[in-house]
């Protein structure tokens, strides 16, 4: 009932913003500068990041700047929708471009590898239909790139990088397996055809839970014992799922003002369970803006968080999308990675994560 209270105070937010976008010139209502807060944490900062190279910066304004001015033109729940994953996206982008900034190595060559790969999305702009069009050309390099930055985290995760990079790949070619079809569509009917999103979904449930696990099974198993390292690199996989979960409501708010235009319903499934992803994503999206340097007692705090919210999110999706396949990794496999040792003694209480209690068909 409380999960379920927490999702309806979210909708009736999301109801609660203005639906009809402004007057004035788009340019002069953008006030996010990509330099401006590069420049502020650069300042700051003990040491430069690991890569000088700034070409990224032009790249992701225009990335930013082209998704804000097209939201605006969107339609009723759909620009609701946008509005949200742009306003994450802007905290998101911000908190980037501060680990870049960062005297952690391994924080910052990351994150700088990030933004380079984000920069590949300047040409996102203009309607629903042409960021539809270019995210489906674009994305599956995108997550190609992010998938390399992760299994350089092997160094500190052992497996655990390539397990999240399988995960990943998996809900890559779902994600633009639906893209291709529905773009197709679109040139073929008009965009009157419904392309099944549940699919996606499910791909996005299962790469959160496989993040949580790994969050999880650190705090409660390996705190002690884990390095500065393996801190870092599993706060840098949440990291990379926040982007999956943008991805995720971006694509939806793009087809639900496409299919608006043509009176075209999205099923009450997919319209419930998006609802609970919006949640996650502004829930997980407060959460990093929160996490500051040094770490101490944030990167805790935060991993709890995702781990309440990925809870929150699996009770809501089971009663609309069922039980769930589960994770490839179990809890030992997942401490044997963190502490780097061949075996641990896991108390039999605790084999059973509350993440997955309930809700998995396995």
């Amino acid at each position: 009932m409380k999960h379920f209270t927490l999702l309806l105070l979210f909708g009736l937010l999301c109801k609660a913003i203005d639906a009809e976008p402004s007057t004035c010139e788009d340019d002069d209502r953008i006030s996010f500068s990509v330099e401006k807060i590069w420049q502020s944490y650069q300042t700051k900062a003990k040491i430069q990041a690991c890569d000088d190279d700034e070409s990224w910066k032009g790249g992701v304004q225009k990335y930013y700047s082209g998704c804000r001015t097209a939201a605006w033109k969107f339609h009723g729940k759909a620009y609701q929708q946008a509005d949200i994953v742009v306003n994450s996206l802007q905290e998101y982008l911000t908190k980037l471009i501060y680990f870049a900034n960062s005297n952690s190595t391994l924080l910052a060559s990351s994150t700088s590898a990030m933004l380079k790969t984000l920069s590949r999305s300047s040409q996102l702009n203009q309607s629903s239909f042409n960021i539809m069009f270019v995210f489906d050309k674009v994305f599956p390099l995108i997550i190609n790139e992010l998938i390399q930055i992760a299994v350089k985290l092997s160094d500190h995760i052992g497996e655990l990088a390539y397990s999240f990079a399988n995960a990943a790949n998996d809900f890559s070619s779902e994600l633009c397996k639906y893209m291709k079809e529905f773009v197709e569509g679109c040139h073929l009917s008009g965009c009157r055809e419904v392309i099944d999103y549940i699919p996606v979904l499910k791909h996005g449930q299962k790469l959160m839970n496989a993040v949580a696990l790994i969050g999880e099974t650190l705090l409660n198993e390996c705190e002690c014992e884990a390095t500065q390292e393996v801190y870092e690199s599993v706060f840098l996989l949440d990291l990379f799922y926040l982007y999956v979960a943008l991805s995720i409501t971006g694509v939806h708010s793009c087809v639900v003002d496409l299919t608006h235009e043509r009176n075209i319903s999205v099923s009450k499934c997919v319209e419930a369970s998006m609802l609970a992803f919006e949640y996650a994503l502004v829930q997980v999206t407060q959460g990093v803006s929160a996490v500051i340097l040094p770490f101490d007692k944030s990167i805790k705090d935060f991993l709890t968080l995702f781990v309440n919210i990925t809870m929150t999110l699996n009770t809501t999706l089971k009663d609309t999308l069922g039980l769930f396949d589960g994770t490839d990794e179990t809890v030992e496999e997942i401490a044997k990675n963190l502490k780097n040792c061949d075996k641990v003694e896991i108390c039999a209480c605790k084999r059973q994560t509350n993440i997955l209690k309930g809700v998995t068909s396995k």
